[in-house]
C-alpha cells in the first residue's frame, strides 16, 4: 500500500473483474472459501478466417441460485448461440416453463434453496416430456443418488467447459427412443 492512496495495478485489475461480476467468492460451510474469477480466453478458438459457429435453435433454462454461475453459465450458452432462459429457483423455473413450452434442455444445480434439482426435472416433464436434463453437483453422495440414461446425465463441479461442451451435445443429440 502506498502513501498516495491508490491501489496496485494488480489489485486494480482485480478490483475490475469483481466490478464486471467475472470474479467472486464462493463459500461453503466445512469446505473453505475460494476466489474465483473468469479470465477472458487470449487465443481464439477458431481461426479467424474460419466459418462462424451456426446459431442453435435449442432452448436451455439454466436454473442456477449463485448469480455469479448463473451469469457465467448463461455466457457461455449464448456464445454458443443458443436461447437462454434463466432462474434461481425452482418457483421461477416453473413460471417460466408455464409460459415457454419450447425448453430443450434444463441445466440445474442439484440444490436449490426452494428444492432440488432432480424434483425440479420430474415436475417440468409433466409438461416437457421430452426435456433433457444436466444436474450439476459438488457432491458425491448426490451423484450417486442420480440415474442417467439418455436424457438425464449428471457433471460434477467445478467442471471444466470441454467436459461441459460435450455432454450437452451428447445429451442435444439424442435422438428420443420412439426415433430409434
Amino acid at each position: 500500500n502506498d502513501s498516495g492512496g491508490s491501489l496496485s495495478p494488480e489489485v486494480a485489475a482485480m478490483s475490475s473483474f469483481v466490478d464486471a461480476q467475472s470474479a467472486w467468492l464462493e463459500s461453503e460451510p466445512g469446505a473453505g472459501t475460494r476466489f474465483v474469477a473468469c479470465f477472458p480466453s487470449l487465443v481464439s478458438p477458431t481461426p479467424p478466417s474460419a466459418e462462424p459457429r451456426p446459431r442453435r435453435h435449442e432452448t436451455v433454462l439454466v436454473v442456477q441460485d449463485n448469480p455469479h454461475l448463473r451469469k457465467t453459465i448463461k455466457t457461455y450458452f449464448a456464445r454458443e448461440g443458443y436461447r437462454v432462459l434463466e432462474a434461481e429457483s425452482c418457483l421461477e423455473a416453473a413460471r417460466i416453463a408455464e409460459h415457454d413450452a419450447r425448453i430443450d434442455l434444463l441445466l440445474t444445480d442439484f440444490s436449490l434453496p426452494d428444492g432440488n434439482g432432480p424434483e425440479l426435472a420430474r415436475a417440468l416433464r409433466q409438461q416437457l416430456p421430452g426435456l433433457k436434463v444436466l444436474i450439476a453437483t459438488g457432491h458425491t453422495d448426490q451423484r450417486a443418488a442420480l440415474r442417467e440414461d439418455d436424457r438425464t446425465a449428471v457433471i460434477n463441479k467445478p467442471f471444466d467447459l470441454q467436459q461441459f461442451g460435450a455432454l450437452i451435445q451428447r445429451l442435444l443429440d439424442a435422438k428420443p427412443e420412439s426415433q430409434r
